[in-house]
């Protein structure tokens, strides 16, 4: 396994070099962290997603609120084996508890869901996620690697505003995003007004990525 700070490396023509060093998995943190990201504006209310043996499978962390449809019930009687879900784990406060039959769901907790892609839509409305918006403004302090790498691959329907304190990294974010996926605006991402003027108000997503 082998750590890389260069996106060309993961590369397919690439591949084979790493075999012949003995290499079979190449981590690459800024791909890493951009993919949680976008994973996250996608799926605004879901705390954690886990992709499971390459897609069969999808672990959601819901924070589970009043309008859940499924509290207090014990798990036995919403999660059998016709359910296409399973309560893998509950986080309660500070304590973690892998749940039995008799265990129920309660107000404030994190639950997770194993289940599948198809069935996201049906854990949403079972969780009473439903009034969450979806994301469309999205605003990104920090124009780092990680935000360049998240930005180009972010859906075409959201529109991002990048704000970077660097002049020049402004220069050279403009360069790397010149197919006009994002806003690039010189400024300090903690200035009130400034977030203001951009828009924050009308924004659905604050991304910080600075050091």
């Amino acid at each position: 396994m082998a750590k890389i700070d260069n996106p060309e490396y993961m590369e397919p023509k690439n591949q084979e070099l790493f075999k012949q060093l003995g290499i079979d998995s190449l981590i690459y943190p800024e791909l890493l962290a951009a993919k949680d990201i976008i994973n996250g504006l996608k799926m605004s209310w879901v705390r954690q997603r886990w992709d499971v043996q390459d897609g069969a499978l999808v672990m959601l962390g819901i924070k589970l609120r009043k309008t859940c449809e499924i509290l207090d019930k014990p798990l036995r009687d919403i999660s059998g084996p016709d359910d296409p879900y399973h309560v893998v784990a509950i986080k309660r406060k500070n304590e973690t508890i892998i749940p039995g039959g008799n265990e129920t769901l309660q107000q404030e907790d994190l639950a997770y869901f194993m289940t599948t892609k198809e069935y996201i839509p049906y854990i949403r409305k079972l969780t009473g996620k439903e009034h969450y918006v979806d994301v469309k403004n999205v605003m990104v302090m920090g124009g780092g690697r990680t935000a360049v790498r998240a930005v180009k691959t972010m859906p075409e329907y959201m529109n991002v505003k990048i704000i970077e304190a660097n002049e020049q990294r402004c220069d050279r974010l403009n360069e790397l995003l010149d197919d006009d996926r994002a806003l690039i605006i010189h400024g300090d991402g903690r200035d009130v007004s400034l977030l203001q003027e951009e828009g924050i108000r009308s924004t659905q997503a604050f991304v910080a990525l600075t050091g």
